[in-house]
């Protein structure tokens, strides 16, 4: 008879061993990879929020301070003559009058004239910090990089001289229009209504 008490043992780990952690490993990283994907879908949202309100307080203060005659002619094609309110469609490109009555470009040229200061750092073309509101486009943008979209006279926000601002939200498909599969979108738009 063979005696197996003498035979040295083997040190290691078994294959069922490895594969229970890697499993494990897996499992703990799609959960955390998932709460991040979240943590940050939040955090953009947040971010549209304080933007939009930022612009609609903004406008309004920049409207109650009123305009010179000089801005006034310089903004003629920009705003509604009579409410001095930018004039909007609610398109993608519609908050290019925006950003020109905000930022004090009336030109749209990209330079902000000496004597008009931006209602904040954030609209100024040349503001390099996180968190720029404005594209190379002239453009105002979202955390997603897509274009806020501005109505004026807005069909939602219905006060006197209420404006439409909103942001198509992650998914960038506006709620009164469908993806093309037909399924209706839109339902993370954040908006000033």
């Amino acid at each position: 008879m063979k005696s197996y008490k003498n035979k040295p043992k083997r040190s290691g780990f078994t294959l069922i061993e490895i594969l229970t952690v890697i499993t494990i490993l897996a499992v703990l990283g799609g959960i955390g990879f998932g709460t991040y994907m979240l943590v940050i879908r939040q955090t953009k949202s947040k971010q549209a929020e304080v933007m939009i309100e930022n612009i609609s307080s903004s406008l309004e203060a920049r409207i109650n301070q009123g305009f010179s005659q000089i801005d006034i002619d310089d903004l003629s094609g920009l705003i509604d003559a009579d409410a001095l309110y930018p004039t909007g469609d609610g398109l993608a490109t519609s908050s290019e009058n925006l950003y020109a009555v905000l930022s004090g470009d009336y030109t749209l040229t990209g330079e902000v004239d000496d004597d008009r200061q931006p209602m904040f750092p954030q609209i100024d073309p040349e503001y390099e910090g996180k968190g720029k509101y404005v594209n190379k486009d002239l453009l105002l943008v979202d955390p997603w990089n897509q274009p806020l979209r501005y109505k004026y006279p807005g069909d939602k926000n219905n006060v006197e001289n209420g404006f439409d601002i909103w942001s198509l939200g992650p998914d960038g498909v506006d709620a009164d229009s469908n993806n093309d599969d037909g399924v209706d979108g839109g339902l993370d738009n954040i908006t000033n209504w």
